[in-house]
């Protein structure tokens, strides 16, 4: 059993295990449990009552006590006391050098664990991977760990199935015959017991990104691959897990079906979006901007998801509710937008719909932009010759002016430095300035509430949209007609008499207040007269 002096530090606060005045110094380094590293094994130190997760190489102040060192489900890597200072391997696959006073790990007493990931998709995803108690974000297509005897289930990340448990006992390797299996020193998942899924991603089809879900977690992918999925349901999801186009589903023959925008041709095991159906949005971003140049300073989109083009198209499944936000920032919100189960749009906040069509097929196609009218409008405008980039995105060398949502910004300059700035209602300040290559004001943007109808009543107020251009209205934005129409025209059915009588009540009040002269008061008269 080895023992080794430590030098003793008095501690001013509590330490993380007990309350003990002296304690020892160690740093418990754990980077050769994974290969590559990035893939790494967890370790847990504990002491019988509480818990610390060893995520790097990590120095910690320790008291006198019995420690383990474990995986995240207790499988032990081995143990070690410290008692007056003394530091004492105690068990299992743990080396201390006393010169560093370091705990690493004897890697030749775990049991190596090579697990072939790149299987499921031919190494085209970059997928995240979870093996029980060591890592739920594994990702790489061969990852290998170093592990104590146990149980570990292997799948995707938060998924419902796994493709199997791998046990390890006295360093030997055996499985649940599900669909896992070694392949020399190695574990590989059959794949030829799994239902292939050939993901076709159809040309004309703007998603908000090429993602497939598998049980929470997904990976990005704008081109064809495929999948081995175990017996479960998958959602193929629009991007920031917020609402999905479909859901495949794999049945324990390993047959498989889709629903919603999703199509699935058994005799190919391909599965394609069934565009003609997915109502699509084009959102023009480009309003936000006022230049000379045709480059998009500020980029616009669903959170978690930036347009690369000022104006862009996607096809949103329906049912699914969105923000729209400047610099996929959530802190800067232009506003919601919604669809329902018919593919009808609904925004609110900035966001203003300007034209909705229905195509032959039925799809939906709903263009949006932006009621600028109570943004920041903001204008920058370069000092030099240099380049200048807004969030480092797209670098313009022209003044321009942008209509932001309250929050902090920065600009990059090409020649070095940095300006920040907070712009809201208050007003625009400059909190650090590196560059001087870019001057910012904030613009009076003191906007008519808009009137669509032309009417002098803003839409706000205006209870009659769509007035006849340069018809005289009252108060609420309605023209005589108007009002004879919402008030009268439900007695032509019922009574012709106190249909007339409406007429004559709406017609007298507009000629009182000056909206008809006596001619049209008697021309409307008359022609309700003969509406029977």
């Amino acid at each position: 059993m080895l023992s080794m002096r430590l030098v003793s530090t008095v501690l001013t606060t509590l330490s993380f295990f007990s309350a003990a005045t002296f304690a020892a110094n160690v740093t418990i380094n754990r980077d050769n449990l994974s290969a590559p590293v990035s893939a790494y094994a967890s370790v847990i130190l504990q002491d019988g009552t509480k818990r610390i997760s060893i995520n790097a190489t990590q120095s910690l102040e320790l008291a006198d006590g019995n420690y383990q060192l474990t995986t995240a489900n207790s499988y032990l890597y081995g143990a070690f006391s410290i008692e007056n200072n003394l530091l004492t391997a105690t068990s299992g696959a743990l080396v201390f050098d006393g010169n560093t006073h370091t705990l690493a790990f004897d890697v030749s007493k775990l049991t190596r664990t090579a697990i072939h990931f790149g299987d499921i998709n031919g190494g085209l995803l970059d997928i995240f991977y979870n093996v029980q108690g060591i890592n739920n974000a594994i990702r790489g297509d061969l990852v290998t760990f170093y592990l104590p005897d146990g149980s570990y289930s292997v799948g995707f990340r938060n998924a419902g199935s796994a493709f199997g448990t791998v046990t390890i006992a006295n360093g030997q390797l055996s499985f649940d015959n599900r669909f896992l299996f070694q392949d020399g020193g190695d574990v590989r998942i059959d794949i030829a017991r799994l239902a292939k899924i050939n993901i076709r991603r159809a040309d004309e089809l703007n998603v908000l990104t090429g993602i497939y879900e598998v049980g929470g977690e997904s990976a990005s992918r704008r081109n064809d691959y495929y999948l081995h999925l175990t017996p479960g349901s998958y959602k193929y999801i629009s991007r920031g897990n917020l609402d999905w186009y479909g859901t495949i589903t794999v049945d324990e023959g390993m047959n498989v079906s889709a629903d919603k925008h999703l199509l699935w041709d058994a005799a190919t095991q391909t599965l394609s979006f069934d565009v003609e159906a997915i109502p699509q949005v084009t959102v023009n971003s480009s309003e936000l901007t006022e230049s000379d140049f045709n480059e998009n300073i500020l980029h616009a989109g669903f959170r978690e998801f930036t347009a690369s083009q000022q104006d862009f198209s996607v096809h949103i499944p329906a049912a699914s509710e969105f923000l729209v936000v400047a610099l996929n920032d959530v802190n800067k919100k232009f506003g919601d937008l919604a669809l329902d189960e018919a593919g009808n749009v609904a925004v609110n906040g900035h966001l203003k719909i300007r034209s909705v069509a229905t195509e032959a097929n039925g799809r939906k196609v709903t263009t949006v932009g932006y009621e600028t009218c109570g943004l920041n409008k903001v204008a920058l405008t370069p000092t030099s010759t240099h380049r200048y980039w807004f969030h480092s995105h797209a670098p313009a060398r022209y003044p321009a002016t942008v209509y932001l949502p309250n929050g902090n910004y920065r600009i990059n300059g090409d020649a070095g430095g940095l300006t920040e700035f907070t712009v809201n209602d208050a007003g625009l300040t400059v909190t650090k300035d590196l560059t001087g290559h870019v001057t910012l004001v904030k613009l009076d943007n003191s906007c008519v509430p808009p009137d669509e109808d032309a009417d002098g009543v803003i839409d706000s107020l205006d209870l009659c949209p769509s007035t006849p251009l340069n018809a005289n209205v009252d108060g609420e934005g309605c023209s005589v007609t108007q009002t004879m129409a919402v008030e009268c025209d439900s007695w032509k059915a019922k009574s012709h008499g106190k249909y007339m009588s409406c007429v004559t009540r709406v017609v007298n009040k507009a000629a009182r207040d000056g909206l008809i002269d006596t001619d049209e008061k008697g021309r409307l008269i008359s022609e309700a007269a003969q509406n029977k």
